[in-house]
C-alpha cells in the first residue's frame, strides 16, 4: 500500500478514537483512551524508513544495471540456411548466468580474436541503419539476448589476398552490450575468417533469435 494511504488510515483512526473518548467524563475511560492513543502512535513510529518515501503517480523504478561480462555466457554460431551471395549469417547469443537481473541494449560491441586470443581486424556496422531501433532487453537468470551478424567468409575485400584465406580465422569473439562495463569471451562455431578486414553487418540486441 502506498505510504500516503497508510498515513491517511492512521489519521482516521486517531480521529475516531478522539471522537469516541474526547467527550467522556469518566476518568477511567479517558485513561484507556490515552493508552490506546499511545499504542497507536508507537506503532506508527515503527513503520520502516523506506515506507516513508512518498508515492508519486507515473514514477517508475529505475531499470536494472547493464550486464557485466562475468554475468554472461554465450556463443557466436552460424545460422544454417543463411548463406547466399557470398555471405553467411552468424547469431550472437548472450545468456544471463547470474541470479541478478541485468540489461543489454543497442549495437553489441564485438572484437574478433584468433586461436590464442590475439585481436583480429574487426569492423562492426549497424544492419538496417536508419530503421533499426534499439530496445532494452531485460535478462533474468537463464534468459538470452540475440543479435545477427552478416559477413563474407571467403570473398576478399580491397587489400586482401585473392588466394587462400582473406583473413586469419576467428576462434572467439569478445562481446558486450552498449554501455556495458565489461565484455564476455564467446566461441565462434565453427571458426571462420571474416573478410573485408573483419567487416560485419550487425543487428541491435533483442529477444528474437536470428533465422535464415
Amino acid at each position: 500500500m502506498p505510504t500516503w494511504r497508510a498515513a491517511h488510515g492512521a489519521v482516521r483512526a486517531l480521529a475516531r478514537l478522539a471522537a469516541r473518548f474526547g467527550t467522556m467524563r469518566d476518568r477511567r475511560r479517558t485513561g484507556r483512551a490515552r493508552a490506546a492513543l499511545t499504542t497507536l502512535v508507537a506503532a506508527s513510529a515503527a513503520i520502516p524508513a523506506a515506507a516513508a518515501v512518498p508515492w508519486r503517480p507515473g514514477v517508475r523504478p529505475s531499470a536494472p544495471a547493464p550486464c557485466r561480462g562475468r554475468q554472461l555466457v554465450g556463443n557466436f554460431s552460424i545460422v544454417r540456411g543463411g548463406e547466399g551471395a557470398g555471405n553467411v549469417v552468424y547469431a550472437l547469443e548472450l545468456v544471463n548466468r547470474s541470479f541478478a537481473t541485468c540489461t543489454l541494449s543497442g549495437l553489441p560491441g564485438m572484437q574478433l580474436l584468433g586461436r590464442a586470443h590475439e585481436a583480429l581486424p574487426t569492423h562492426v556496422r549497424l544492419a538496417g541503419a536508419g530503421s533499426a531501433t534499439a530496445v532494452l532487453v531485460v535478462l533474468r537468470h537463464g534468459v538470452p539476448a540475440w543479435s545477427s551478424a552478416r559477413f563474407s567468409g571467403d570473398v576478399p575485400g580491397a587489400g586482401e589476398p585473392s588466394l587462400g584465406r582473406c583473413e586469419r580465422t576467428a576462434y572467439y569473439v569478445r562481446a558486450r552490450g552498449a554501455g556495458a562495463a565489461s565484455a564476455v569471451l564467446v566461441p565462434v562455431r565453427p571458426p571462420t575468417p571474416v573478410c573485408e578486414h573483419g567487416t560485419m553487418s550487425v543487428s541491435v540486441l533483442s529477444r528474437v533469435r536470428p533465422t535464415a
